[in-house]
């Protein structure tokens, strides 16, 4: 694998993206370098962080420390407007997780997708604010409200590609995982 770039699509579904801190710690147990990477929905969430500098073992620490009730009282129901949850205590978690960064100042190349709710297009995000683009990428549509980027209205990119082998392609790598 010398001078191969290694990139690593991470996909949607809650139950991944606890499993993607596996992934991501095997992954540096067996030194091997990610050069990019690509999210979708919680593949998303897992991504940024990761490319902010947090460590696998840190995101596990996160993930386990939350108990039922914190994860129930994130739900922020409201009257529908796109959405029962509205996301703001989504956003406070998000902070905490991923912090407040904008995508030139990770330390990986990072992007994350989500979908155009009008045009049913893919919509990959990999400037401006992290915050912004993981929390449009997570946007389950009815349950969360829909996120407005660049004149867009976006939801879930699970919607339209769950696994974004694509996008890490087209971020340069030679080897997808």
């Amino acid at each position: 694998m010398v001078n191969k770039k290694i990139g690593l699509a991470l996909g949607g579904g809650a139950a991944r993206g606890i499993a993607h801190i596996g992934v991501l710690r095997a992954l540096e147990a067996n030194h091997i370098k990610i050069d990019c990477i690509a999210g979708t929905s919680a593949g998303a969430v897992a991504g940024a962080a990761y490319a902010r500098g947090t460590s696998p073992d840190a995101l596990k620490e996160m993930a386990v420390s939350m108990g039922v009730r914190d994860w129930a009282s994130l739900a922020d129901v409201r009257i529908p407007h796109g959405g029962f949850i509205a996301g703001n205590r989504i956003v406070s978690l998000l902070k905490v997780i991923i912090g407040e960064a904008d995508f030139k100042d990770l330390k990986l190349p990072f992007a994350c997708v989500a979908c155009d709710l009008y045009s049913g297009e893919e919509v990959v995000i990999n400037r401006g604010s992290v915050l912004e683009g993981v929390r449009a990428s997570i946007s389950i549509p009815l349950v969360f409200s829909v996120v407005e980027y660049e004149g867009r209205y976006l939801v879930d990119g699970g919607l339209i590609n769950q696994v974004p082998v694509n996008v890490v392609r087209s971020m340069g790598a030679d080897i997808v995982i």
